[in-house]
């Protein structure tokens, strides 16, 4: 959705975010309707008239929507006046023209998410024009209705058009889907991790020189994915290039493939009639000629099939390459979250940005909330892999922003083969050899010493060969200023937007909660110590307080903790919902690294904390003034207990410490450390 600061996924926005309105000027969100619908558990009338509305990029108008959108097929869109003079609204469904707006697949789920406003009003998505959520529609089928703020009342309705005028806007919108497009596969090498050019092509003759011996080449070209282009195609193929034969000659010797050669396997798909689809990077057995030397030629002769190959989005702004391990999920772990934060500074400077995840998924909902914020996905089926991405469009980007040291052992050296024009930013989210070194002191596990060296020689490489590094934690970057003191480090803790306060006082809440992402194995540690050795504690000197522990992949021994007065409430969507219910949260790590995004939350919710001193070191947060800090059971239980217990304390470090993070943690604060970041590492940034 637009906002005064750019697009944001309508997933990420919160009660009080102004949205940019059609008409002009700004409306506020009260609330955003969420549901799942799940079409194998639908009435089987209802399941036929479900599915959503995909709306391809361009369909309405040149450059609306500016990028795919998927929509309700009830939405009502406003089409550009030319189209409906009137300004009524038109259903999505009734747009449906099987080319550039399609209905989706009847069994696929989907999750839905409407804002709406204080008053009814028409949005911008992409460009497009849809209409909020009215207040006084029917609540009752989305899934957070209970967190629905209470109706205003009867609202004009927004016009709706007639059944005639539907059908002529339908008829208005463009009848092929939209560009741009190209002829042209763009048939070249990868030999040995070298881009190779065509020397000449005629007749779809390709003819390609190069110097021997060679361990692997792959033939590289435009692809097409027919699901994604053909409507109602499921056809989920990568096609490259129609083949006939590809021949190659040396001094004295010569290999021919025929497009039905057996050896051609890896990225060939299955003979059709006259002629063999690559993928797009069909690997050449070496096998059949890795004895050639001296000058080659490669000849590749192509059919000429009558297909379009869609290119890739043109940008006058430079262009960022985000590698992660897959598709953010910020409902569910602290990094996901960090690195949205960390794309949304990147456009705000400047940068278009296309995100890669290692696992090439596409990531479901969380994929699409990603490209509705205006980010491209590089993922299965259209892209192999990294290698594949840069050797097809490596030249077009100018910084490549890597997270985590996985992808970074990976990623950084074919970054610096296929594309060296590439400045790479890296950002570790912690340091793993610290964290994983101060977990062995404090289990006694010394099998993760050895763990903990070689995660220490794995980051070191990979700080050093980036061109600048990101750090979250103050005291990390002076340990790494003593490691590697020519090492282009930047400070940026952590960044957090507006967070709604809950109007609850102390009053009206009660009891403890812990927050954490359980993949992450200083959460469980530190529920188990909670729970172990404090809440026993915490029995004697508050009688009935209760802990409630919120997270994904809640893991069984956790799970096996819950008791009358430890409820167990698992993955939570809403935080803000959380946090109103409860007191104060706690952190009660005994091992770590980085920055506890658990803290900032917390504290910018309006809710108070009690933290030990290694989930606050490095963070800025001081004792006393922001939180209340305590090691050992006894103190952490005596300062849960008086905080819970102590209206004025709860008040004071409530109002402070949200004021400190909502002001040290802003996006403009994050805004220019991102800034200093590419300045550091040779980038310019807009102003």
């Amino acid at each position: 959705m637009a906002t005064p600061e750019g697009e944001v996924a309508v997933e990420a926005l919160v009660p009080g975010t102004d949205l940019v309105l059609a008409d002009g000027g700004t409306g506020r969100l009260r609330w955003t309707a969420r549901r799942a619908v799940l079409p194998a558990n639908m009435p089987d009338a209802r399941r036929a008239v479900w599915p959503p509305v995909r709306i391809r990029r361009g369909a309405i108008a040149p450059g609306v929507p500016s990028r795919d959108v998927l929509v309700s097929a009830s939405l009502g869109i406003r089409l550009p006046r030319v189209l409906m003079p009137t300004g009524a609204l038109v259903p999505a469904a009734a747009l449906v023209n099987g080319r550039s707006i399609l209905r989706e697949p009847e069994d696929a789920p989907c999750r839905y998410a409407q804002p709406e406003l204080e008053r009814h009003a028409v949005l911008l998505a992409a460009g497009l024009e849809v209409e909020s959520l009215a207040d006084r529609s029917d609540r009752s089928s989305f899934a957070n209705v209970l967190d629905a703020p209470t109706p205003r009342g009867p609202a004009p309705a927004l016009p709706r058009a007639s059944e005639a005028a539907c059908a002529a806007g339908r008829n208005a919108c463009a009848p092929v889907e939209a560009g741009p497009f190209s002829r042209n596969p763009d048939l070249r090498l990868l030999v040995d991790g070298v881009v190779v050019s065509p020397d000449s092509v005629g007749k779809g003759l390709h003819r390609f020189s190069f110097t021997g011996p060679v361990q692997e080449i792959r033939l590289l070209s435009r692809s097409l994915v027919p699901a994604a282009q053909i409507a109602g195609s499921s056809d989920k193929r990568r096609l490259g290039v129609s083949l006939w034969s590809i021949r190659l000659l040396a001094e004295g010797a010569a290999v021919e493939f025929r497009f039905d050669h057996p050896s051609l396997a890896e990225g060939f798909h299955a003979v059709e009639t006259g002629a063999r689809w690559t993928d797009g990077f069909a690997l050449l057995p070496s096998r059949l000629y890795g004895f050639l030397a001296g000058p080659i030629t490669l000849e590749g002769q192509i059919g000429d099939p009558d297909i379009r190959y869609p290119l890739p989005p043109e940008e006058s702004r430079p262009r960022a390459l985000v590698l992660d391990e897959a598709v953010p999920t910020p409902d569910r772990d602290a990094g996901s979250n960090v690195i949205l934060e960390h794309i949304r500074l990147l456009r705000g400077l400047g940068y278009a940005v296309t995100f890669m995840p290692a696992n090439l998924s596409p990531g479901d909902a969380y994929g699409a909330a990603l490209e509705a914020a205006g980010v491209e996905l590089a993922v299965h089926p259209f892209y192999g892999g990294l290698e594949h991405f840069l050797a097809s469009r490596g030249p077009s980007f100018a910084l490549a922003y890597v997270h985590r040291v996985s992808v970074a052992d990976r990623a950084i050296p074919v970054l610096r083969r296929l594309a060296p024009q590439l400045r790479i930013l890296f950002n570790n989210a912690d340091l793993h050899f610290l964290r994983v070194g101060r977990e062995a002191d404090v289990t006694g596990n010394q099998a993760l010493l050895a763990e903990a060296g070689d995660l220490r020689q794995r980051e070191l490489r990979a700080i050093a060969a980036a061109d600048a590094t990101l750090l979250c934690n103050a005291q990390e970057m002076q340990l790494l200023r003593a490691e590697l003191p020519t090492a282009r480090l930047i400070y940026l803790p952590w960044v957090i937007g507006p967070r709604r306060r809950d109007e609850a006082g102390f009053e009206d809440r009660r009891g403890i909660m812990f927050l954490g992402g359980f993949a992450h194995r200083p959460n469980a540690d530190a529920v188990i110590w909670l729970v172990t050795e404090v809440m026993p504690l915490l029995r004697r000197l508050v009688p009935g307080l209760k802990l409630h522990v919120y997270g994904h992949g809640i893991p069984e021994r956790v799970g096996a903790l819950a008791a009358a007065d430890v409820i167990i409430e698992g993955h939570v969507a809403d935080l803000g919902a959380a946090f109103a219910r409860h007191r104060l949260s706690v952190a009660p790590l005994r091992f770590g690294a980085g920055f506890k995004g658990k803290l900032a939350e917390s504290l910018a919710h309006g809710v108070p904390v009690v933290a030990t001193s290694i989930a606050v070191e490095g963070t800025g947060l001081v004792g006393g003034a922001h939180l209340l800090l305590a090691d050992g059971a006894e103190a952490f239980a005596l300062a849960v207990a008086g905080l819970h217990e102590t209206p004025a304390l709860w008040r004071d470090l409530a109002d402070r410490g949200r004021q400190f993070t909502l002001s040290t943690f802003s996006a403009a604060a994050g805004r220019e450390r991102m800034r200093a970041a590419l300045s550091l590492a040779g980038l310019p940034a807009s102003p």
